[in-house]
């Protein structure tokens, strides 16, 4: 039988592309996202690349509505019949200066960034126990980057990171390891929207790209993609780890 991955926020940038690398190593996929419209396309997408739509569930779910996840997850048909990983990658990244976040913007950062990932998870956890599977929660480098804009963002990942180590001391005695892939800059959709709105000029953003050492360039979706893969299912002995994709741009 195919092992499953479940990838939260799948339907666009880097959970699309951890979609498409594991359908690539034939295992199977759920995506999960907010927009059946998103998601469809996503899907159609992947079957139009050749894949067979047979490996490919998707499932429309807020994840900012805590109680459907609680109610929702773990009958998942889909799920019935075993799952191997878990890629927490959904996030809200919402860029202001700390003084203008609102309420809204607060609750939303949390409900996503932080609760999402420990229900989801729980959810998950008694098929990842049977298979003796894996956890990838997709930090940043933001979490100790202290960029202009990113403090409640950032830190919402720093908390992922630290809820990670610390379930790790837990999971590991069920067979579950649980890792960290946390990306610096990756060229995606949103990335381009948040350079194309003009919250960061185009001199921030130069001096930004020159002090990256590797090819002064942001990290490709597939790179990222590479590293969840190599967490997932690579080496047993990595558990409780955070595998920092930065091109040598940060510590």
């Amino acid at each position: 039988m195919k092992r499953t991955i479940l990838i939260t926020g799948a339907s666009r940038g880097i959970g699309f592309g951890i979609a498409r690398l594991t359908l690539q190593r034939g295992m199977r996929v759920i995506l999960l996202a907010h927009r059946e419209d998103e998601l469809k396309s996503a899907a159609k997408t992947l079957v139009d690349e050749g894949f067979s739509s047979a490996d490919i569930d998707i499932e429309v779910l807020d994840l900012a509505d805590s109680d459907a996840i609680v109610r929702r997850v773990p009958s998942l048909p889909s799920l019935q019949s075993g799952l191997f990983g878990l890629v927490n990658n959904a996030a809200v990244e919402i860029l202001k200066p700390f003084n203008e976040l609102s309420r809204q913007d607060l609750d939303l950062m949390w409900r996503v960034n932080m609760l999402a990932p420990i229900l989801m998870t729980q959810a998950c956890y008694p098929f990842l126990k049977t298979s003796k599977g894996s956890i990838v929660n997709i930090g940043s480098t933001a979490d100790t980057g202290y960029y202009r804009l990113y403090s409640v963002y950032g830190a919402s990942k720093a908390f992922l990171n630290s809820l990670s180590c610390h379930a790790a001391r837990e999971f590991g005695f069920d067979g579950v390891r649980i890792n960290v892939v946390s990306p610096g800059g990756v060229d995606t959709p949103l990335m381009r929207e948040v350079i194309e709105s003009g919250v960061f000029d185009s001199e921030e953003i130069r001096q930004t790209l020159q002090q990256i050492p590797i090819e002064q360039r942001w990290a490709t979706i597939e790179e990222i993609a590479q590293t969840v893969l190599f967490a997932l299912e690579g080496v047993r002995y990595l558990h409780g780890s955070d595998l920092r994709v930065h091109g040598g741009s940060a510590s």
